[in-house]
């Protein structure tokens, strides 16, 4: 398992928060995991300027593979799947050379927004029900792109076992909102790159 995942953001999340601005970033939300239009456009749109500032410096450019992370559940054709509709918008926003859904469930687990926190599936669980297509040649600069990240389990995962089918490769993670639990916020739009490690079974995110 990895040690360390580096990872990009460009908003925050306040679910637990009941204020004004944390109430709007819980709309905002929604209407990203609901994959309306005008929220994938808005958050790859958001995320191609921030790279443009500077923002993200490696993450996004004319050798990047955008590998959207899998759900939960295993993939139907036709289903909803947010990560992908991001990774496909950003790419033709110049963002990476490519989209490849490379990543995929074997096996399905708990949801984790509908889990108590004890009860969520852990680091293990999620890689133990991924897999990874080989490709050739070989992508070298993967990003993984998500719609939101909690503690980072699923993500951490995930950019393990492409590392392991791809031990060459540069592998990073981008997801538009990052969740901050039990506390109201005051902005929504808070762009970071921080990391995310092992913590016991589940992960750590910093920020």
């Amino acid at each position: 398992m990895l040690q360390t995942l580096e990872f990009g953001s460009s908003d925050v999340y306040a679910p637990q928060g009941s204020g004004p601005v944390s109430l709007q970033s819980k709309r905002r939300t929604v209407a990203l995991k609901n994959a309306k239009v005008e929220a994938i456009n808005h958050y790859a749109g958001r995320a191609a300027r921030l790279a443009r500032q500077g923002e993200y410096p490696g993450f996004f450019g004319a050798q990047v593979t955008l590998v959207p992370v899998c759900g939960s559940a295993l993939r139907r054709e036709g289903s909803l799947w947010v990560p992908l509709l991001l990774a496909e918008t950003m790419q033709r926003l110049g963002m990476a050379r490519e989209v490849t859904a490379l990543l995929g469930r074997i096996k399905a687990v708990p949801k984790s927004a509908a889990q108590k926190a004890e009860n969520r599936p852990t680091v293990q669980d999620h890689y133990d029900t991924m897999q990874v297509d080989v490709l050739a040649p070989p992508p070298t600069n993967i990003v993984l792109i998500d719609d939101v990240v909690t503690r980072g389990a699923t993500l951490l995962a995930a950019a393990s076992r492409i590392a392991e089918a791809y031990p060459r490769a540069k592998i990073r993670a981008f997801a538009p909102i990052r969740t901050l639990s039990r506390q109201e916020i005051l902005a929504f739009e808070v762009p970071c790159v921080g990391t995310i490690v092992p913590l016991g079974k589940s992960a750590r995110r910093d920020p």
